[in-house]
This record gives C-alpha cells, structure tokens and sequence, in this order.
C-alpha cells in the first residue's frame, strides 16, 4: 500500500494524496499570515490507494510531528466533508523545522512512514498559498519498543510527609521521548517522581507515540502496593471514682492521629454511654474503651481503654477541666420554682495551621449566668482569643451548673480539627494576547505539600485543559490555582493571575468584480457581499452613485458611477475591519 502527497498549507489548507500524478485543491478560505512558532493550521487530506480507490475515514488516522514530537493528531471520522476527508490540526511551525507525517492504516493495522522533501514555511499574504510540501508516504514505519518497567517496592502511606517514588527509568530503542502516566491508584506524576496520595495499588504506564519515521509503542506498565497507615490515639482523660447517685457526666473524647473520628464505648461494668455522655446505672467498676476503625488510607487505631469505680453511698463530686457534671433532665426533676436554659455557642469551622490566633464567639447562657469554657487539645484559650499550639482536633465543653433560679444548662461540646498549612506557587506570568491566537501552555503552580492543583478560569472567555489556555473572547482573564485540602491539609490559599486578550484583527475579502451594465437594458444586478475572516456579518452600503440595495439586489436607479462599500463595525472580540469599495458604472 503506496501512496504519493502534495500537500497545500496556508492557514487552512487541503492536501490530496494520490500515487503517481499529484493535484491540489487551494484554500476556500482567506488566510490570515500565520505567525511563526505560535499560530495553528488545519490540513484537510483524501487519500487514495494504488488503483485510485478512495480509502475511507474507518478508523485511519494521519498524524503530524514537529521536531521529533507529536503536534497533531486528528481521527478521520472528525473530517467534515465526506467520508473520504481526513482533518488535522497542527500546532506550531518553524521556517527551519521540517513537519513529518505518519498515517495508520486500519484496514491492515500499519502504520506508514512518510518522507518530507520540503519545509513548512510560516507566513505569507492575504488570501495566499503558502508554500506546497511534497511529501510521500511509502514503505511502513519502523517498530519500536520500550524497556519493561522494573517492579517498584511497597510503599506506605504518610499523610504527614508524602512519600515521593521515583519514577522507574525507562527508554525507547527508537531513542524518542517516553511519557508516563497513573493509569489507576492514589497518586500523581510530579516532575520525575509518582507522589502518593493514599493507600491502593497505583498502576503506572510508559508510552511513545511514535514519529514520522516510528510506529507508536506497545504501553508498559508497572505497579506498586502503598500500604495503609498507622494510626495511634490519645489516653482518654482520668475519670476520678463516682457513687451510685452521681448525675450523667461528660468526657473529652481522644483524639486520633489520623484526624479521624474516635468512637467511645463501654467494655464493662455498670453504665452507659452515649456519644461522649455516660451515665452510672449501677455499682462496680467501669471499663471505657476507645476505637478508631480505620479507613481507605489508615489503619485501625490500638484500642485505649479507662476505668472507674462507681461505690455505693455519696462522695464529693469533683469537678476537673475533663469531667463535667451533665445534668438531669428537667421534666424528670422536682425542679420547684427553678427555671431552664440553653446555651448558645456557634460553632468552629477546621482550619489550617497558619492561622495560629483568631478571635473566637464565646458561649452564651439564655439565663445571663457566665459560662464555663474547658479546652482539649493544642491550643490555649484567652478571653476571646483562641491561640493554636499544633495539629490536631481541640475540643471547647461549655458548662453553666445553674443556680437558685435556673436549672443546670445541656452541655454543648465545640471541637474542631487543626490541619497542616500548605502553599501554592505563584503563577508564571503570561504576557497579553490577541484573540485569534492558538491556545497555549502554561506550567500550573504547584503546592509544597505534593497536593494536586486545580486551575479554574474564574474570569473571562477562556477555557483550561491539559494545561492548556484557549481563549474564546476578548477581554480580561483571570485564572486561579486551588488546592481544597484533605484530612492532612487545609485549604490552600488561592493564587491568582489576570491578563489582557486584545480584540482581535479582521480583514474583508475584496468584491468580486462588477461589469459596468447598461441602464437601458438592466434595472437590476446581484449583490456581492464580501467575507470576513473573523466570518462575522459584512454591511455593504452604497456609498455614492445612482443605486440602492434592497436584500440581496442592487436596484439601478439612473446612469453614472457606483461606488458600494463593504464594513464589518467593532464587536466585543474583534476591532473593525477597514472599510472596502469597488466601482462600477451605469450606462
């Protein structure tokens, strides 16, 4: 299977291949001149076998590389004319770098190599061919393979620290370019190492996409078993002895390191307990256990466990910073003359560790009476102002016993978790564009604790993929790097950039010419309407001369010179185009 090309580039271009004879069918489009290394071209191409059967759009693909690396790839059945019509989109051009093509052919499973005897050449005037490209495509292109992937060891996971792999060294006997990716697991490719993101099995890939002169690879894989971590709890506070008739009290849960919530529960012995209340129902000695089940990416906690006796006969109730007395149900008391209350106190978003002080709304009682604040965990409470001294979850009991009015107030328990701080890099700066100009890369910011980070476009007509910008207006851009956290991290502060997209330039194709008429014979001629090559809506206006316009007629009105003029005014993408004329004459 032999063929032979000619291809036509201007900015959008079609290229014919055959074998032996060669035509070419020029640009239906005005061309705007095509900017050096930055402007994209669009190749439509049929292809034809030997006997000049048209091979059509099944599944075959023709490919573009520039500089030994792929700059575009476009299926055949995204080819919008017939189904012999194959579409390619290339990015970029160089006076002095060749642009080589590969084609696949389905119906054999090949791919074919394809030589270039001529170089793209950027530039050129409006409406112009550019510069033809012979090239041929013969004999099919050479295999490759990649080396196997090592075996990587077992890794685990460490929610403080991520754990960076380096990426396993690979290489193509073809000596091209190798990429990897996470083809599944909890992990990302940063530079030259995989960070883990939790436990799992992490599957990775190499892959070469082949060249002009290579077929693409056959993918390797990899894969390696990040184990979960572990977990460890604080010791649940002392809980001093109670006696039969003590009142329901409340504990401060442990806190896991893993951020995770702990739950309490009763081994043994004489009581209940319900979420971080107990309450004696008996004499004996009381077991209190705590668990934390794990989960995805952390093990199950070692279990901690306390206990109490309860005796019979009354004790002094001691009241510490862990143990306070929760009391009764009001409807189940003789409570005579004495009223309830609650107590109000707004609750404590998590946050990062680099907000270490910030004011806090303290609890308030309905009664007026002051509220008891006790603190868990690391900070340290003064007034209003709430110092952090670490990670972790801080739990804040507020307490109001009550008095000769007023019934003891239900306990209400603030607690929030304390995460790691992280950073976000600054953006690269991007210098302003002009609409019409191909999408770009950028390198996105990154975080410093190996989180991944979300670009959005958060102002503006743009759009962002693959690390990619595609403008789709003019105007003011604003894009914005996020990182959300985890159980580990907060929320990284937000980095922004903003950049200008100039409105774009737009030219009007001249008039077809118009044969001077004679008015004794014609009332009436067509009206030509120009194109633009932003393809917005030409005005055509007559300027002077004995003649109107009325829809897509000029309507001759007496003798003399016509002059008509061709406009397309401002719009929010693209400045106005420079007004156009032509002339004719009545006779």
């Amino acid at each position: 299977m032999k063929y032979s090309i000619l291809a036509i580039v201007t900015t959008l271009c079609a290229i014919v291949l055959h074998l032996g004879a060669v035509s070419a069918t020029p640009s239906p489009w005005s061309a705007n001149n095509i900017t050096k290394g930055t402007d994209s071209m669009l190749i439509y191409a049929t292809v034809t076998k030997a006997d000049g059967t048209p091979v059509k759009n099944d599944g075959s693909q023709l490919s573009a590389f520039s500089g030994g690396a792929l700059s575009g790839s476009v299926d055949a059945s995204k080819g919008p004319g017939g189904s012999t019509l194959y579409a390619l989109q290339v990015f970029g051009g160089s006076a002095s770098t060749p642009v080589g093509y590969q084609f696949y052919d389905s119906a054999s499973g090949n791919y074919y190599k394809v030589s270039t005897t001529s170089t793209y050449t950027p530039g050129g005037s409006q409406g112009s061919i550019v510069q033809p490209i012979a090239l041929k495509l013969s004999e099919p292109a050479a295999s490759q393979a990649i080396t196997p992937m090592p075996k990587l060891n077992t890794a685990s996971y460490n929610p403080s620290s991520p754990v960076t792999v380096p990426l396993p060294p690979v290489s193509s006997s073809a000596q091209l370019p190798v990429t990897y990716s996470v083809v599944s697991g909890p992990a990302v490719i940063s530079g030259g190492n995989v960070c883990v993101m939790g436990a799992g099995t992490v599957v990775l890939a190499a892959n070469q996409t082949g060249s002009a002169n290579y077929a693409p690879a056959h993918q390797v894989t990899t894969s390696f078993v990040v184990n979960k971590a572990d977990q460890t709890l604080t010791p649940i506070p002392p809980i001093p002895d109670k006696d039969s008739a003590s009142d329901p009290f409340t504990i401060f849960p442990p806190t896991a390191s893993s951020g995770l919530p702990v739950k309490l529960s009763v081994l043994s012995g004489p009581a209940t307990i319900s979420d971080t209340t107990v309450t004696p129902n008996g004499t004996g000695k009381v077991v209190l256990a705590a668990d934390q089940p794990g989960d995805a990416n952390f093990n199950p906690a070692p279990r901690v466990t306390t206990s109490f006796a309860i005796t019979k006969g009354a004790t002094s109730k001691q009241k510490t910073a862990e143990l306070t007395p929760l009391p009764k149900d009001s409807s189940s008391e003789n409570t005579g003359s004495r009223k309830s209350q609650i107590i109000t106190f707004p609750p404590i978003s998590d946050r990062s560790y680099d907000s270490k002080s910030f004011e806090i709304t303290l609890p308030k009682s309905s009664s007026g009476l002051p509220v008891s604040v006790n603190l868990n965990g690391p900070a340290k409470l003064d007034g209003n102002k709430l110092t952090l001294t670490g990670t972790g979850t801080i739990s804040l009991l507020a307490t109001q016993l009550g008095d000769t009015n007023y019934l003891p107030a239900p306990v209400i328990l603030n607690s929030f978790i304390v995460k790691k701080a992280q950073k976000i890099s600054a953006f690269e700066k991007i210098k302003d564009k002009t609409f019409g100009d191909a999408p770009f890369k950028i390198t996105p910011p990154t975080s410093d604790s190996g989180l991944p980070v979300i670009i959005a476009v958060t102002a503006g007509s743009a759009s962002f993929m693959s690390n990619t910008v595609t403008m789709t207006g003019a105007g003011s851009i604003t894009l914005e790097a996020i990182q959300p956290g985890n159980q580990i991290y907060g929320e990284a502060p937000h980095v922004k950039i903003s950049f200008g997209v100039n409105k774009g330039r737009q030219k009007i194709s001249p008039f077809s010419p118009i044969a001077d008429v004679s008015f004794d014979k014609i009332k009436y001629i067509p009206l030509p309407i120009p194109k633009t090559t932003s393809k917005l809506p030409v005005i055509v206006t007559v300027k002077s001369g004995p003649a109107s316009i009325q829809g897509d007629q000029i309507i001759l009105t007496g003798k003399g010179t016509v002059v008509l003029a061709a406009n397309q005014p401002a719009t929010p993408d693209y400045s106005a185009a420079t007004e156009i004329t032509t002339t004719f004459k009545v006779k």
